[in-house]
């Protein structure tokens, strides 16, 4: 069985040896809260709630509405707010405004912002933001739960879930797919890390 260290190990350099930096990407009602809050509760580390429903309480548009700006602004909090902890659970990552940015972009048909991914490309392969121990990467056929917060068309699913997997890769991000329905995700994200949990 893998233990957490031996995962940690593999992604050096990366955080202070030791810290649990977990965070979860994924399109929209795949589970990634789910999830997120089980990892939490079985590590015994604090949970990094996603900040994109706080943005819409306050009047952000989310999902194919999304501003560059709103995304910006949600990168620039994402990373405050990690660099707080040093150890954490994230229901959201820094990677995840830009993966949105141009999968807003491609749902809506509008010229491909290359500016803006190019600054947050640079800002981020520059080192800012955390190092996480382990990326997950939810992935599922069907949207899990809907509701008033995320957009859940299939389209701007799949271009998000494309979008993931395209900026994982650009940015040399290591992570790992976690595949199938909630009970699936969680049994494969316990079994990596080797934590035991309910």
């Amino acid at each position: 069985m893998t233990s957490l260290n031996d995962v940690l190990d593999r992604f050096r350099p990366g955080p202070p040896s030791g810290a649990i930096k977990l965070s979860v990407l994924g399109a929209p009602g795949m589970g990634k809260s789910s999830l997120t809050v089980r990892l939490s509760e079985a590590l015994g580390v604090p949970l990094i709630a996603e900040i994109a429903r706080d943005f819409h309480s306050r009047g952000r548009a989310l999902g194919p509405d999304s501003s560059i700006e709103t995304q910006l602004l949600m990168m620039l909090a994402q990373i405050a707010v990690e660099s707080k902890l040093v150890h954490f659970v994230a229901d959201r990552t820094v990677y995840d405004p830009i993966i949105h940015v141009d999968a807003v972009a491609a749902y809506n048909g509008t010229p491909r912002p290359d500016l803006a991914l190019n600054c947050m490309a640079n800002y981020l392969a520059n080192g800012h933001g955390a190092k996480y121990s382990e990326v997950f990467v939810l992935i599922h056929a069907d949207v899990h739960k809907q509701d008033s917060v995320r957009e859940t068309d299939p389209r701007y699913v799949s271009l998000v879930h494309e979008k993931t997997l395209y900026w994982l890769k650009a940015l040399n991000v290591q992570h790992v797919v976690v595949e199938g329905d909630m009970e699936s995700q969680w049994t494969q994200a316990r079994k990596l890390l080797g934590c035991d949990g309910k």
